[in-house]
C-alpha cells in the first residue's frame, strides 16, 4: 500500500470530522504552540481571505495527518502494511512525517516559514491561478504572455475570455492568493532555504517518493 498526500482539494471545515480521533487534538495543540496561534480557530478559514496562504498550508498539513489517525483507528493494517509515501506541494511535508524522515515539529516550523514567504511573494505582484481543460494541445500560455498586461491576473482574464479560441472546454479560477508553483514564488526561496538548514532529515522508514 502507498500513502498519497496532496493539496488542492481543501474545503472549509475539512478537519472537523477528524478531531475525535486519538492524537489529533494533541497534534493541534503542539502545532498551535509552535505557530503561536490556535490552529483550530482556522478550521473554517477560507482561501479567499487576505493572507490566507499563511494559515491554509498549516491547516492542510494537519488535516492530512489527522486523516492518517482516522485510518490508523479504523484500519490499522493499512498503516502497518504501507510501504511508500508521496505528497504534492504541502502534502510532501505530511508524507515526510509519515515516512519518519521529518519530525512533526520541524514540519510545522518549515510550513510556517514557507507559507509566510510565499504570501509575501504573492503580494509583490498581483497574480492568480487558472485550472483549464483543453480539447486539443494549444500554447495558451505563450499567447497570453504576448498580450501587454499590466497585471498578471489580466492574462488569466484574457485566457478565459478567449477560451473557445484556445479550444478550452473548461476554465476555473482557483481561489488562491497567488501564482504558487511558478517563477513568481522565487523570492520565497532564500528564506525557506535557510529554514531547511535548521532542521534534520532522517532516512525514511518506508520509501519516500519525491514529486
Amino acid at each position: 500500500m502507498e500513502m498519497l498526500f496532496r493539496t488542492g482539494s481543501q474545503y472549509v471545515g475539512m478537519c472537523e470530522a477528524f478531531l475525535k480521533y486519538p492524537n489529533v487534538q494533541d497534534m493541534f495543540e503542539v502545532a498551535s504552540e509552535i505557530l503561536q496561534y490556535d490552529l483550530k480557530h482556522f478550521v473554517h478559514w477560507t482561501q479567499r481571505r487576505p493572507g490566507s496562504a499563511i494559515f491554509c498550508q498549516s491547516a492542510v498539513f494537519l488535516t492530512s495527518l489527522a486523516a492518517v489517525e482516522k485510518l490508523r483507528e479504523e484500519n490499522p493494517k493499512a498503516i502497518e502494511n504501507c510501504v511508500a509515501a508521496a505528497g504534492f506541494s504541502v502534502g510532501e511535508f505530511a508524507a515526510l512525517v509519515f515516512a519518519g524522515a521529518l519530525s512533526f515539529e520541524d514540519a510545522v516550523f518549515l510550513i510556517q516559514v514557507r507559507a509566510e514567504a510565499m504570501q509575501r511573494a504573492s503580494e509583490m505582484v498581483k497574480t492568480g491561478m487558472l485550472s483549464v481543460v483543453a480539447e486539443t494541445r494549444h500554447d495558451t500560455i505563450t499567447s497570453a504572455r504576448r498580450r501587454p498586461h499590466t497585471a498578471k491576473t489580466m492574462a488569466l482574464d484574457f485566457i478565459q475570455e478567449r477560451a473557445k479560441d484556445f479550444s478550452l472546454k473548461l476554465t476555473r479560477r482557483l481561489p488562491v492568493s497567488g501564482a504558487f508553483h511558478t517563477s513568481f514564488m522565487e523570492p520565497a526561496e532564500e528564506k525557506f532555504g535557510k529554514a531547511l538548514e535548521e532542521v534534520t532529515l532522517e532516512e525514511p522508514l518506508i520509501q519516500f517518493i519525491q514529486t
